[in-house]
């Protein structure tokens, strides 16, 4: 039974040394000076925000999407000593010394990285050519570098810093485009004008009456419900006329939202939460003396 001792051990493997190559380029391609620029790039503009309420032990919801990414980059702020104590307010911010720039890069940095030879084995998987492979990773690898600066451009052009929903848009603010608005002088935080399907109560709990129009808030978070079509009132088009007509100072619009398809309105109607100011809605025709006053005086 002990045979197998009197015959040395021996371990084979095999070495692809061309995933070797990948994993390795793909590593110096992601974390090559890192905390360059020590600024705030993209979209740690508001992934940051996050990390900042985890570190604060502040409770939130967001609808982007499932909240383990989050807490994944939580986690490199954790582990780098970050106190949560930025405003994450525009992209260019410069870091304070308390923000550890490198410990909350990492994991993105790694995961991209990896996705480069993972391309590779993929494709090999589906049995498709080595040069294929080969092809899907460089892609993957090239994609990965340029796809950063390509979305810095237009989302320098736009209100709100979203850059795929632009896409085809002209860079200059015109009739027919979509934008977002953003409050940068937010409490606590700065956030964009947004709306969605739900209506203001008919009644509050201290007794005051709403219009029960469709709910607008200032929403924290990057999120489809915060995008607007600026529509020339005299006009029912929706999209960018050629050429674009441009929004100029002083030009009366209304404001559309783009998943409701409602004007961004106000009624001389009590706010919810500041009964000295006028309520700010999106207008649904209910039928009665209510008439929309949506017109707005850039």
């Amino acid at each position: 039974m002990l045979g197998f001792l009197k015959r040395p051990v021996v371990v084979t493997t095999d070495i692809n040394l061309n995933l070797v190559a990948l994993t390795g380029v793909g590593l110096l391609s992601r974390l090559w000076q890192l905390t360059y620029p020590r600024a705030v790039v993209f979209d740690e503009v508001y992934y940051g925000q996050y990390i900042s309420f985890y570190m604060k032990r502040i409770f939130f919801l967001d609808d982007s999407g499932p909240p383990f990414g989050h807490m994944l980059l939580a986690l490199g702020g954790y582990l780098g000593g970050f106190d949560g104590n930025f405003l994450w307010n525009r992209i260019g911010a410069e870091y304070s010394s308390n923000v550890p720039v490198w410990s909350l890069r990492l994991l993105p940095a790694l995961a991209g990285a990896l996705s480069v030879p993972m391309a590779y084995q993929i494709v090999s998987e589906l049995h498709f050519s080595h040069c294929a492979a080969m092809g899907a990773a460089l892609l993957m690898l090239i994609g990965k570098n340029w796809a950063p600066a390509y979305s810095w451009y237009p989302s320098g052009k736009n209100l709100g810093g979203l850059a795929r929903i632009t896409q085809g848009q002209p860079l200059e603010v015109a009739f027919g485009s979509q934008v977002t608005l953003r409050s940068v002088f937010g409490k606590p935080i700065p956030c964009w004008l947004h709306s969605h399907q739900n209506t203001y109560p008919m009644m509050y709990e201290n007794g005051r009456g709403s219009s029960h129009q469709q709910q607008v808030t200032c929403y924290p978070f990057k999120d489809v419900n915060n995008w607007w079509i600026i529509k020339d009132p005299g006009r029912h088009q929706l999209v960018v006329s050629n050429p674009p007509r441009p929004v100029r100072h002083g030009d009366i619009v209304q404001l559309v939202h783009g998943m409701t398809t409602r004007l961004l309105n106000t009624h001389d109607v009590a706010a919810p939460l500041s009964p000295h100011s006028q309520e700010v809605s999106c207008y649904i025709d209910y039928n009665i003396s209510m008439p929309a006053q949506s017109l707005w005086r850039l």
